[in-house]
């Protein structure tokens, strides 16, 4: 997979549930992030990538519902959103998933900088 090399706070453990303690800070030197969070979660951990967007670029996988209050929150945050044509089918499901997906990536920020804004405003 293209993510499999990358940092995945949300793992599906084996009794197939998701922990919460991925939602703590990104460990030191980690610069890209995979999360595919259960879709009844997905604003706790949208509002967890837009916080960590300044450190690493974070790419996520959910459920296309652009009526909710974090799929604004990550348009706001300059979000990349990727539509797929089909709907999903998970490795080891009969069935694809009953709703459209989206795949939404998160560039990492680059740092703020105040160079050049010293003189905006002091034109005589």
């Amino acid at each position: 997979s293209i993510f499999e090399d990358w940092y995945d706070p949300c793992p599906k453990n084996p009794e197939n549930m998701r922990g919460l303690d991925g939602l703590g800070a990104l460990p030191e030197g980690v610069t890209n992030v995979y999360i595919h969070p259960p879709y009844n979660e997905s604003e706790i951990w949208v509002d967890w990538a837009i916080r960590n967007q300044a450190r690493a670029t974070v790419a996520m996988l959910l459920k296309a519902d652009n009526s909710t209050k974090w799929f604004r929150k990550l348009y706001l945050a300059g979000a990349h959103i990727l539509l797929f044509s089909e709907r999903l089918q998970m490795q080891g499901q009969d069935t694809k998933a009953p709703f459209p997906s989206i795949l939404v990536i998160l560039e990492k920020a680059p740092p703020l900088t105040t160079k050049g804004l010293e003189s905006r405003g002091q034109e005589t």
